[in-house]
């Protein structure tokens, strides 16, 4: 989870947007990467090209950003996957650019209110929705439900992938500290969106991207 003080601290809108969304802070990042990814800024070069000529930060900048990094590469990716999977054609109202321009020139104090975010939208929605909708904790996608899977699945195929002897992701985390990770997820107490960011880097690496590489030496030859 992001440390409030830390994305208020941090200078310039992709700085604040880094330390919104870090999953490793840096005592972490230095048990665990190793290699060429340890030689990397956490992705910084790519947002700063992104965050260019940005003029503003705090809220207005990290949701800017959002909206061009954090919606194209990754909410809107699974949203429209989960949807085609089931054969539904699935629309996002509230990103009519007209609406998305709009709401982007609302002041600061619109969108949050002390701990109430969203301030505009549910007070808007007051009266025709029931409190307790209005209300409701926001629930991301599956997060609350990896823990549980993760829990049950250590034992099984998930190990073959995190505990291999050789792992594919070798060259760029450290093995030991993998698995340390893993024991400290069957005690309880572990990171699950962190194991399973590790799985998606294994099996990317160990099947999709020799598939890759295969493919384009194909259509080189040819």
């Amino acid at each position: 989870m992001p440390v409030p003080g830390r994305v208020l601290m941090a200078e310039g809108a992709a700085a604040q947007w880094i330390a919104a969304h870090e999953r490793l802070g840096a005592a972490a990042r230095a048990r665990i990467v190793r290699g060429p990814l340890a030689d990397l800024d956490g992705g910084r070069a790519a947002i700063d090209r992104v965050a260019s000529g940005l003029a503003v930060d705090g809220l207005p900048g990290l949701l800017y950003l959002d909206g061009r990094l954090g919606l194209p590469d990754d909410m809107l990716h699974y949203f429209d996957r989960a949807s085609m999977a089931h054969s539904l054609e699935v629309r996002v109202p509230f990103l009519d650019h007209v609406l998305v321009e709009w709401c982007a020139r609302l002041p600061v104090k619109l969108k949050v209110r002390g701990t109430t975010t969203k301030y505009l939208l549910k007070r808007a929605a007051r009266g025709l929705l029931p409190d307790e909708i209005v209300d409701k904790r926001k629930i991301g996608f599956f997060n609350g439900a990896v823990g549980g899977w993760l829990q049950t699945q250590l034992d099984g195929g998930l190990a073959d992938y995190l505990l291999d002897p050789s792992p594919a992701y070798a060259e760029l985390l450290d093995r030991g500290e993998v698995a340390r990770l893993v024991q400290r997820q069957r005690e309880g107490s572990g990171d699950p969106g962190l194991l399973l960011a590790i799985l998606m880097l294994e099996v990317w690496l160990s099947t999709v991207l020799p598939r890759a590489r295969a493919a384009q030496r194909v259509e080189v030859a040819a």
